[in-house]
């Protein structure tokens, strides 16, 4: 779940996957939701799938937004 803990808005939301230790997006990586808005307190589950992933891959999943950016 992605959660808006603000007082506005969080608009043109999207979220990326990424290395944990390098910081290098990994792609491709398919989310339920591409770009997508929250009011205040609105939460949102989102599934995210990378093919190229296994079980022992360090990640992290990054929320970038118009008004955002959320590690």
């Amino acid at each position: 779940d992605i959660k808006n803990t603000g007082k506005l808005i969080a608009t043109f939301i999207k979220l990326n996957v990424a290395n944990s230790t390098t910081g290098e997006m990994i792609l491709p990586a398919y989310a339920s939701d591409g770009y997508f808005s929250l009011l205040p307190n609105e939460s949102k589950k989102i599934v995210i799938i990378v093919p190229s992933l296994n079980k022992n891959s360090n990640v992290k999943v990054i929320a970038e937004g118009l008004n955002c950016s959320i590690k």
